[in-house]
């Protein structure tokens, strides 16, 4: 037995419902349904956010905004003149959902609970009457006479209109069955990730944090800036997930072995490292090089950067360093290498760079360009972010986007 719709959206995650709802809320008399193969709803944004869901980040300039996007941040300028972080926050408040903003602006619910957004979500598409089927993944996709046909484990279902929102998804061949439709795809990869390192003595200071520094990938012109994190396995924190994310290619490339470099004092140059290395030489001569305090460094790293930096000898003030000495440390203050061999996935931030290829998409309808009716939305696209709610605001906009203009069909 067919089951038909005017709009299906297939997934039920933030983008699969905001698409849903926006498709109901643009046409009412649009019957509207979402496919999904799982037995739950919203999973990833039930635990996102350490289940506090961070649903976008209080950035309100397009320009910047988008520069959170590695992938997909020319083509989102358009889409944010329509849907953006103050649309978004709008949406929320008007439904009940009130959103606070903390110290580096991310944006969460004022009960601190994924589960205010989820219940928000639901019950919206419930009021608009979208039906939902849980449990039905789709095995075959065709476009048959102008409908389309979706075969599931479960059964058949035709719409008019498809919008896919499945997320991104590692595996390539997941992406396999596009090519009946020549959709292009970019092999996916993963993003946002902290890193493993070899480095016995810098594992040590697990636990440790500096709270502003450069990172970048060495033989690149990548880099970025951010609080950094030292783990029992390697580094971590803002910094590194940002570099894993502008830089998710050459990673994969590397298979995830490589170097890194760390600016620990954010010197604009290797003269400045130098210059604050020789200063402190002249003004704490008659000092312990063991005792001696950095401003903003933790006092455990400064022992190791200056015991790494082949100063071992305990008694030594800094009158008596010598020219290598001195040298040695002004470089890793400046641009510390950092060999990595594996990375380790944030546990709340899975997000995959590539998918479905922009350059196969009208940015304006999310529509692809060769196959009128087909829509796409969410992480399946190649769009991806950094931490800290971009990944949801992306979603809320394509979503929105693609549901609208779904919902302009011709009975």
């Amino acid at each position: 037995m067919e089951h038909h719709f005017n709009i299906i959206a297939i997934g039920a995650g933030a983008a699969g419902y905001f698409s849903a709802i926006s498709a109901a809320e643009a046409n009412h008399t649009a019957k509207v349904g979402i496919l999904e193969k799982s037995g739950k709803t919203l999973s990833k944004l039930r635990i996102s956010g350490g289940g506090r869901c961070n649903v976008t980040h209080a950035c309100f300039d397009h320009s910047i905004l988008t520069a959170a996007y590695p992938r997909g941040n020319r083509e989102l300028r358009s889409a944010f003149s329509v849907f953006d972080t103050q649309t978004c926050i709008d949406w929320f408040e008007s439904r009940g959902v009130t959103l606070k903003t903390e110290a580096d602006g991310r944006m969460f619910p004022i009960t601190d609970s994924s589960e205010t957004v989820a219940r928000c979500l639901e019950l919206e598409a419930e009021r608009l009457k979208v039906e939902l089927y849980l449990n039905t993944g789709f095995t075959k996709i065709e476009l048959v006479e102008g409908k389309y046909v979706i075969e599931t484990n479960r059964q058949t279902f035709t719409a008019d209109k498809l919008i896919i929102c499945t997320g991104g998804n590692p595996n390539v061949d997941a992406y396999n069955w596009l090519a009946n439709f020549n959709i292009a795809v970019v092999p996916p990869t993963p993003s946002l990730f902290s890193i493993v390192v070899d480095d016995v003595q810098l594992k040590e200071l697990a636990g440790l944090s500096v709270t502003e520094v450069q990172v970048g990938y060495a033989g690149t012109k990548i880099s970025t800036t951010g609080a950094i994190l030292v783990t029992h396995k390697g580094l971590s924190g803002p910094a590194i997930l940002r570099l894993s994310a502008f830089a998710a290619k050459e990673f994969a490339a590397e298979n995830y072995h490589g170097k890194i470099w760390i600016n620990w004092m954010q010197f604009e140059s290797e003269n400045e490292s130098v210059a604050f290395v020789a200063e402190l030489k002249k003004d704490k001569a008659k000092q312990l090089v063991s005792n001696t305090v950095i401003d903003k460094l933790p006092k455990r790293l400064v022992l190791y950067l200056i015991r790494k930096a082949g100063i071992i000898e305990p008694k030594l003030n800094w009158a008596d360093l010598n020219k290598q000495q001195l040298n040695a440390l002004s470089q890793l203050l400046y641009r510390m290498p950092v060999n990595f061999n594996g990375k380790n996935t944030n546990k709340d931030e899975f997000v995959t760079a590539g998918g479905v290829s922009l350059k196969a998409i009208n940015q304006k309808s999310m529509e692809a360009k060769n196959v009128t009716g087909l829509y796409f939305c969410g992480e399946v696209i190649d769009v991806d972010g950094v931490t800290g709610g971009f990944n949801f605001q992306a979603a809320w906009t394509t979503g929105y986007i693609a549901g609208r203009h779904a919902a302009n069909f011709k009975q």
